[in-house]
């Protein structure tokens, strides 16, 4: 196999071969992939508001887990 260009769900839209130089060019839909990538629902659920304590080891909010350094070490800032 050779490259090839995919579609939006994965499918093979072109395909060069394998024993020649190939230029391969698609045209695609930009607003109807974004109309049916909206219907998936995969960021329906998220909360980015929460990505911050998931970074951190415990769970723990940035501004706790800074109030805990500076209790540590007062000359934090």
């Amino acid at each position: 196999m050779g490259s090839f260009i995919a579609g939006h769900t994965g499918e093979k839209v072109a395909e060069a071969g394998r024993d020649q130089e190939m230029i391969l060019v698609a045209g695609f839909d930009l607003d109807g992939i974004e109309d049916r990538r909206a219907q998936w629902g995969i960021f329906r659920d998220r909360r980015p508001c929460m990505y911050g304590r998931i970074l951190t080891c415990d769970g723990t909010s940035k501004a706790a887990l800074m109030a805990n350094r500076q209790a540590a070490d007062p000359s934090i800032e």
